[in-house]
């Protein structure tokens, strides 16, 4: 009965509302990295998603929702880079347009990731290490993402 109140009433409290917990989003996760196929994309979120980190969930799950859109765009490799219309970066024009490329490696950014980053241009291998707060940061600093 106590359920069934809940579930009819609206939402108060802080914004925004994830109707999911810390718990489910981590195995949610387990099985995403359990389950990633080996396309590219999926092979650059692996990049990003090597270990489960309650922390970081705890974080993404108070983000606003255009904050959240952003970093699950480039946790899971489907942010906006419209690789589907040109493959080469729009802001270098040297390598694909990918999101491994656009933190990492991208000519273009090579300022604004020493800035936020702590380096000009960084190894995959180092990409999970990078506190989400900073891959947001760095993307919403890009002005790529509106």
């Amino acid at each position: 009965m106590l359920a069934k109140q809940a579930s009819s009433s609206c939402f108060t409290g802080p914004e925004p509302s994830v109707g999911i917990g810390v718990s489910t989003v981590i195995s949610a996760h387990e099985l995403c990295v359990n389950r990633i196929d080996c396309d590219i994309s999926s092979l650059e979120a692996k990049l990003f998603l090597q270990e489960l980190d309650r922390s970081r969930a705890r974080f993404a799950l108070n983000l606003p929702r255009k904050d959240l859109r952003i970093l699950v765009g480039i946790l899971t490799s489907h942010a906006d880079f419209n690789r589907h219309l040109h493959s080469v970066c729009p802001l270098c024009q040297e390598e694909e347009d990918t999101t491994a490329h656009f933190i990492a490696q991208c000519s273009a950014l090579m300022l604004l990731r020493k800035n936020i980053l702590g380096d000009y241009i960084l190894s995959l291998d180092t990409l999970s290490n990078i506190h989400w707060f900073l891959l947001l940061k760095f993307a919403k600093a890009s002005k790529r993402f509106y």
